[in-house]
C-alpha cells in the first residue's frame, strides 16, 4: 500500500518559488528545534521537488555567535579558477588550482574587482563599501611576524575596515536575481571566476546547539569522519562561480547554509523528471 503524500505531521510550505515548483518553509522555533522530526515532516515535499528552501526562525539567527574573530583565523588555501567553454546549453568546465591563498577579507576584495563584480542595474552607480569604525586592537606577534590570529601585517591590514555583515542595500531582490540569472547564462563563458571549494571545516561552533550544521544528529555521526558527508565543508564563491550538475554522495540528503554574502542560485531536477534529464545529458 502506497504511503499518503502528506502525513498528519507534515509542515506546510509558507510559499513556493519558481511557479510553484520549489517549496519554501518558514518553521517556528518549536518546529525547527527538533532536527530529525522537522526533516521527516517536510520530506514528502522534497522527494517530489528534489530541493526545498528553509528560512530559519529569526530567534535562531539572532542567537548565532558573531564571526568577527573566527573568520580571521580561516584562510582559503588554494581556490580554483573555473574556465567554462561551450554553447547552446552544453558546457564543459575545467578547474585550475591557484597557487596563492586568501584571507576572507582578501577574498572579498577580489570579488569587488571589475572582472568579478556582478553587473550593475540599469542606471545604477557603483558605490564603495562604507567603512566601519572599529576600535584599535593590540596584537601579540610571534617571531614570524604573525599575530595571535596567525595573520601577517599585510593580512591584518585587509581586516582593518572589514565587516562580514555587509549589506547591499536591497540589491538582491527576487526580480534582480532573475535578471542576473539571464545575464549569467548569456555571459557564462566570459571571464573565469574563482571558487573556494571543498574547504574542510565549519563556521559553526559548539555554542550553537540547534541546527549546528557541523554536528547534526543523525546515524552518519556514528561513522568515522567522511569529508563532505558527515563532516562539514565550506565554500566561498563570487559572481558566476559554478558547481556543475551532480548527484549527492550515496544519494544522501545535502544541507547548505549561507553564513553571509550574496544569495546563491540553485537548480534541481525533480524525481519525475530525472530520467528525461539523464537522457539529455548523455
Amino acid at each position: 500500500m502506497a504511503e499518503p503524500l502528506l502525513s498528519a505531521d507534515s509542515i506546510q510550505p509558507d510559499h513556493y518559488w519558481d511557479d510553484g515548483r520549489v517549496p519554501v518553509f518558514k518553521p517556528t522555533m518549536s518546529q525547527f528545534s527538533n532536527f530529525r522530526k522537522f526533516v521527516l515532516s517536510i520530506r514528502e515535499f522534497g522527494m517530489l521537488s528534489g530541493i526545498v528552501k528553509v528560512i530559519p526562525p529569526e530567534e535562531w539567527v539572532h542567537n548565532l555567535p558573531p564571526l568577527d574573530q573566527k573568520i580571521q583565523t580561516f584562510k582559503l588555501g588554494a581556490p580554483i579558477e573555473q574556465c567554462i567553454a561551450g554553447s547552446n546549453g552544453a558546457y564543459r568546465q575545467m578547474n585550475l588550482e591557484k597557487r596563492r591563498g586568501y584571507t576572507i577579507a582578501g577574498w572579498r576584495k577580489i570579488c569587488e574587482t571589475s572582472d568579478h563584480l556582478p553587473p550593475a542595474k540599469r542606471g545604477e552607480r557603483r558605490k564603495t563599501l562604507p567603512k566601519t569604525e572599529k576600535k584599535k586592537e593590540k596584537y601579540a606577534s610571534d617571531k614570524s611576524g604573525r599575530d595571535s590570529f596567525g595573520l601577517t601585517a599585510a593580512e591584518r591590514e585587509e581586516f582593518k575596515d572589514f565587516d562580514y555583515r555587509f549589506e547591499e542595500g536591497g540589491m538582491f531582490t527576487d526580480e534582480r536575481c532573475k535578471d542576473m540569472e539571464k545575464i549569467y547564462w548569456k555571459t557564462l563563458t566570459y571571464n573565469s571566476p574563482l571558487y573556494g571549494a571543498d574547504l574542510l571545516g565549519s563556521l559553526f561552533d559548539d555554542t550553537t546547539k540547534v541546527w549546528n550544521v557541523a554536528r547534526l544528529p543523525n546515524l552518519l555521526s556514528k561513522l568515522p569522519p567522511i569529508a563532505g558527508v558527515n563532516s562539514a565543508y565550506l565554500y566561498f564563491g563570487m559572481w558566476k562561480a559554478t558547481f556543475s550538475w551532480h548527484v549527492e554522495d550515496m544519494d544522501l540528503y545535502s544541507i547548505n547554509y549561507i553564513h553571509f554574502g550574496a544569495p546563491k542560485f540553485w537548480y534541481s531536477i525533480s524525481q519525475p523528471d530525472r530520467h528525461k534529464f539523464e537522457r539529455v545529458m548523455r
